[in-house]
């Protein structure tokens, strides 16, 4: 489906296999192989910019161009090693144990007081 939700509505499709937008209905047709393929857009005309739609043949059509080409090449079919896929089958192998590394520092005394005062003997007189 395409959809036209310009402001303008500055879409149209056109050529010999072309069903254009129907006036004043939703803004929305079919676009399939061989139906609807030339669109244009932006402009007045609705052809400011103008594209053909180049429906790819299925994949089973496509394997069989791409073998019956390579058949017909002077050395055969070549890949791009750069596009190569490689195959990994080796096994990840864990860590026995998480590694984590300590968030905080070791044991620390506890400070009371002051930090510059000292511990300072209790003395007590002895008045006998």
């Amino acid at each position: 489906m395409l959809y036209d939700r310009s402001h303008g509505q500055t879409t149209q499709v056109y050529g010999d296999n072309a069903i254009p937008f129907e006036h004043g209905r939703s803004r929305k047709i079919l676009v399939q192989e061989k139906l609807n393929t030339v669109v244009g857009i932006g402009g007045v005309g609705k052809d400011l910019v103008v594209f053909e739609l180049e429906w790819q043949p299925n994949a089973a059509e496509t394997m069989e161009r791409t073998k019956s080409s390579s058949e017909n090449l002077p050395g055969g079919y070549a890949e791009n090693p750069r596009l190569a896929r490689t195959v990994d089958d080796s096994e990840t192998v864990l860590p026995s144990r998480r590694e984590t590394r300590t968030h905080t520092p070791g044991h620390l005394q506890p400070k009371i007081g002051d930090a510059n005062a000292h511990a300072r003997p209790l003395v007590t007189e002895d008045k006998t």
